[in-house]
């Protein structure tokens, strides 16, 4: 068994249309912090189990003060990683999101999609991804992608958007101990649904680069991470997501 814990902070004040960051005259803006906890289990070298259980805290203010602050448990979320051949490169995926997130009893529609202004999307939510890694001397290649995909409405009939996430990140080991990375991302959202009226100000596509740092000794493992956006398309006009950084502190064999 092995732990980890993480916590990422982000904050986002830019307003998009498409492609075009446009004025923000009233100071919109939303800051996300994130306490998680993940429990990883590896049953045997082709199946392993991952559980996650986050906190989290969303405020959304602007030039008139806070305008809503929510915070509680978020969705957990339990994943089977299974290699169809044992230590081949490919793995496959599958998880599901539970509903024991806080929800807001009477989400709005706005510059921020209301799905993102709330710590669980109050659905049943499967995911299903793959991964693909290669290590050639110093260097480690890996290409993942994966999938999450909300099933229903939430209590206060909000459906959100499905979301795809995929990236190439390339590892450099610079000794026996630390790896330095760097990634490229692309994340999709559909668009969400709040009391059956399909929402304008959501569905988004961004581009982000994912620097990181690896340190491990021993049993620990310490790594340092960040999202840098650096294009956006998002449909009508939204809050675009800002930098994130991101820390995890993990422990076990």
């Amino acid at each position: 068994m092995r732990f980890s814990i993480g916590f990422s902070t982000a904050t986002s004040n830019k307003l998009y249309s498409g492609s075009s960051e446009v004025p923000n005259p009233t100071g919109e803006e939303t800051e996300f912090q994130q306490w998680a906890l993940n429990l990883h289990l590896q049953q045997s070298a082709q199946h392993r189990w991952s559980l996650t259980i986050p906190t989290i805290s969303i405020e959304a203010r602007n030039n008139t003060g806070v305008l809503e602050k929510v915070s509680g448990l978020g969705d957990f979320a339990l994943v089977h990683g299974w290699r169809p051949e044992q230590n081949g490169p490919w793995e496959v995926l599958v998880g599901l999101e539970l509903p024991t997130g806080e929800q807001l009893n009477t989400p709005a529609a706005g510059v921020i999609p209301p799905s993102l202004l709330q710590p669980g999307s109050g659905t049943w939510d499967p995911m299903l991804g793959v991964s693909w890694t290669k290590v050639t001397g110093d260097f480690s290649h890996t290409l993942n992608g994966i999938g999450l995909f909300p099933l229903g409405s939430s209590d206060a009939d909000l459906n959100p958007g499905n979301l795809v996430q995929a990236m190439y990140r390339v590892g450099w080991r610079v000794n026996a101990s630390a790896e330095a990375s760097l990634g490229l991302e692309g994340i999709l959202r559909t668009k969400d649904k709040l009391l059956g009226t399909t929402l304008a100000n959501t569905s988004s596509m961004v581009y982000a680069l994912r620097p990181g740092f690896r340190w491990a000794f021993e049993d620990v493992t310490l790594f340092v991470g960040a999202r840098f956006p650096i294009a956006y398309d998002v449909d009508d006009t939204q809050i675009a997501p800002g930098n994130l950084l991101e820390f995890w502190l993990g422990y076990g064999g």
